[in-house]
């Protein structure tokens, strides 16, 4: 478990650096473009996000199909899996690309006038960040798979440096705009990629075998397949609220939701990485029937992630305004239920993946996907149900009762079931 404690503590190093580096960029952000700027940069990361669920068959399907191969020694059927899931990605990405310059040529008129000047410019930097944020995801599965996630870590935290650096440079010298900040992420995963691939021709003493995309297709689009792409669908749905607040409150709004909820989404992503890095174990010993030390993963993690999880949202309870204050001044949201509400759906969102990642991983899908779903869709409907009352703190209410309703028990309850 070395190579997994290895992992974990350069993930969280990654996530510090992504924090950091988030944080930074907030009032860059605000500076090169304003408030409605930050929306739209918003919304435009998230629909980028919410497009992989077409491809999770490749991405979570591919580290299961590839892991199981790998712990078997079918290295013919880890070939041909790795192929698709390559090549796959890279069409995918090439083909979002595309659908983001025509998304925003027939947008343009709606973008206020004043962020309309370098809008060619932001559109074919947004795409080449596009291509390469699903490109680079082919090289991060099949690392992933080999327990080489400290270099995918690396890759982030360099990522991260380069578009700091140029988002910062950027407001020093020529400002554009959303030009100038989607130009610095396409710098950062430039930067990222050019690791990934350094890592992926340093291969390991495996079998040369070229592998059969055929085969590799059909391995991979099993009725299993459906099970990850329903999951990974309802995850990014789950992770959607500023599209919903933007659709319901316009790019301001979306910006409002997305300070205050920014913090808390680093919270949970510290805590999602726990059960993510161990996921090629959990394979490995599902796929070898070890299922007594899969228990013990589970009840010893466990309890630390609901002692952190728990004392770092109300941490932030406590202290998310000032933070905010001395983060970005006067756009800080001044009332205080809002910090307490964020922090409640980060402790939710944190605790539930742990029982949510074994599930995952060991590819029982269906109860996973029934529970996704009734989450998901309680939340949106909740969501535009409370919204003409609180406005873009809807989100926030919504996923605290959905929650404390019986929903994060459900996660627990299935896995000590099924486990």
């Amino acid at each position: 478990m070395g190579s997994y404690r290895s992992a974990l503590l350069t993930g969280q190093f990654a996530l510090v650096a992504t924090a950091l580096s988030q944080l930074a960029a907030v009032p860059l952000q605000i500076t090169l473009a304003g408030v409605e700027g930050l929306g739209i940069v918003a919304l435009a990361t998230s629909w980028l996000g919410l497009a992989g669920t077409s491809v999770v068959w490749l991405t979570s399907g591919g580290v299961r199909r590839l892991g199981e191969a790998r712990a078997v020694g079918d290295w013919d059927g880890y070939a041909s899996a790795c192929l698709v899931v390559r090549r796959g990605l890279a069409a995918f990405g090439l083909l979002l690309a595309l659908v983001a310059i025509g998304a925003g040529i027939s947008l343009q008129q709606s973008v206020p006038p004043e962020l309309r000047v370098h809008w060619p410019e932001a559109l074919a930097l947004l795409s080449l960040g596009a291509f390469l944020q699903y490109e680079q995801a082919g090289a991060i599965v099949e690392l992933t798979v080999a327990k080489k996630q400290v270099v995918c870590n690396l890759a982030t935290v360099f990522q991260n440096i380069v578009y700091l650096g140029a988002l910062w440079v950027s407001t020093l010298a020529h400002p554009a705009g959303l030009a100038s900040i989607f130009g610095a992420m396409a710098a950062g995963l430039v930067a990222s990629r050019s690791i990934l691939a350094m890592a992926s021709r340093a291969r390991e003493n495996m079998p040369a075998v070229r592998g059969n995309w055929r085969s590799g297709l059909a391995a991979l689009s099993r009725r299993r397949s459906m099970g990850y792409t329903a999951y990974g669908a309802l995850t990014l749905v789950q992770n959607s609220d500023t599209i919903l607040v933007g659709w319901l409150g316009g790019a301001q709004a979306a910006g409002q939701f997305s300070l205050i909820w920014r913090i808390p989404t680093l919270i949970i992503q510290i805590f999602w990485r726990i059960p993510a890095y161990l996921e090629p174990y959990i394979i490995e010993a599902h796929a070898q029937g070890n299922s007594a030390q899969l228990a013990r993963w589970y009840v010893r993690g466990e309890r630390w992630v609901l002692l952190l999880a728990g004392s770092a949202a109300v941490a932030f309870a406590l202290c998310g305004r000032p933070i905010l204050e001395l983060w970005v001044g006067e756009h800080a949201p001044a009332e205080a239920w809002l910090y307490w509400a964020a922090a409640g759906g980060a402790f939710w969102l944190a605790t539930a993946r742990w029982p949510i990642g074994f599930m995952h991983a060991q590819a029982r899908l269906r109860p996973l996907v029934r529970l996704l779903l009734v989450e998901s869709g309680t939340r949106i409907l909740l969501t535009i149900m409370l919204f003409g009352y609180v406005g873009y703190a809807a989100p926030l209410l919504a996923l605290n009762l959905v929650m404390v309703l019986g929903l994060f028990w459900s996660y627990r309850k299935l896995v000590l079931l099924d486990g």
